[in-house]
């Protein structure tokens, strides 16, 4: 086996271990042409591709689970939503969630989300990313929500750009 041989195992075997999605390994590596890869690492691909052994599971959104969007020009906005309701297998509703600053210093606030007070307004989306460790939404052209990681988010001071 030459030194590139042994790289491609290597590489696509870390690729398992970290539990890259089968989808993304079948996007970037033909496994039946990829030269150089020796049959016992691609038996192992495929076993493991489909037996999802050390795969990610699909984390699908759930009620109750918040979701953050930063977006904006010259100055960024957070928002915050939270699903109230999940309507088939691949949309959601949600609704704006109000921020509460945690903590600020001289150009940014860092906030997280207060479920206290909730917006009337319905966001009906389809779920993007579902295979994916953070499922996302669109909200509109220039702003999705992702699945919030629970630290808070940083965004532009009030007096320094909004």
């Amino acid at each position: 086996m030459t030194f590139e041989q042994k790289l491609r195992d290597d590489i696509i075997a870390g690729l398992i271990e970290k539990g890259v999605s089968k989808k993304w390994i079948k996007k970037h590596f033909d496994l039946k042409v990829l030269p150089g890869i020796s049959k016992e690492t691609k038996k192992k691909i495929i076993n493991n591709m489909n037996k999802n052994n050390n795969m990610k599971k699909i984390t699908k959104l759930e009620v109750g689970d918040i979701l953050s969007s930063s977006w904006g020009y010259e100055q960024t906005n957070v928002d915050f939503y939270q699903v109230q309701r999940l309507a088939g297998k691949t949309m959601v509703e949600v609704v704006k969630v109000e921020n509460q600053i945690v903590d600020y210093n001289e150009t940014s606030d860092f906030v997280k989300p207060y479920t206290a007070n909730k917006g009337s307004k319905i966001y009906r989306r389809k779920i993007q990313g579902a295979d994916t460790e953070r499922p996302y939404i669109n909200i509109s052209t220039f702003q999705f929500a992702r699945l919030w990681d629970g630290t808070p988010q940083r965004q532009t001071n009030a007096y320094y750009g909004h």
